[in-house]
């Protein structure tokens, strides 16, 4: 069995699954990133109902980035803390690649997945209609746009929270908008860990870092002013 966790977004996500079958997923979205919160009594939950024990898990998915930086650090924390107590392997997958897999199996287009990150910019993974990688995951800035070079003509089905910044921006662009998919779930993790499960491509713990792919700037904490 392989526990999957999914945190790098709004959505916070957790999934079991034997064998590549889901089990049972328990998932919230959250506008205030309450995955701290949320994220270990999902994992309590599904161990509870299905009468597991965390020592029967083979194997920790977790979504590596990029997405939030918040998210980010409590899935991965989560998923090296069960490792390291549980002596199993840790599995890292691409958060854009999670999201399009939801797509994949109905797509003749080519898939642009996108997460929103800030101002004019984006999270961006493009992939053919038979899932191989196009363009690895890169920092879009819509400002100098890459897309429509990339895309080589190509209708392309385009799927994140990322929509509505890239259309205003690119309105001419050959695109298909999927406004329901908006966030990764866990749930889309089970084929891909279960893959790199069976081919034993796992992390080293110890070294595992969230994939950010941006530089992570503090800001500074405002004065607090007190009247005396």
């Amino acid at each position: 069995m392989i526990l999957h966790i999914e945190s790098s977004t709004k959505n916070c996500s957790v999934s079991l699954a034997h064998n590549g079958q889901l089990i049972q997923s328990k998932e919230l979205f959250s506008l205030d990133y309450r995955h701290s919160e949320l994220l270990h009594p999902f994992i309590q939950e599904i161990f509870e109902n299905n009468h597991i024990q965390p020592k029967s898990l083979k194997a920790i998915a977790v979504s590596k980035g990029p997405g939030s930086f918040t998210g980010l650090r409590i899935g991965v924390s989560a998923a090296k803390g069960f490792c390291y107590a549980l002596k199993i392997p840790l599995i890292g997958i691409n958060t854009l690649e999670i999201m399009a897999q939801c797509t994949l199996a109905n797509s003749n287009d080519w898939i642009l997945s996108i997460l929103d990150a800030r101002k004019s910019n984006l999270f961006s993974l493009l992939l053919d209609d038979s899932g191989r990688i196009v363009q690895s995951t890169w920092f879009e800035n819509l400002e100098s746009p890459s897309i429509v070079a990339l895309s080589k003509g190509k209708q392309l089905k385009v799927i994140g929270d990322g929509q509505t910044k890239l259309k205003s921006f690119l309105p001419h662009l050959k695109a298909k908008y999927m406004p329901e998919i908006q966030y990764p779930s866990s749930k889309d993790m089970i084929k891909l860990a279960y893959r790199k499960y069976c081919a034993k491509e796992f992390e080293t713990t110890s070294d595992f870092e969230p994939f950010y792919l941006r530089a992570f700037r503090a800001t500074k904490q405002k004065s607090l002013k007190f009247n005396r």
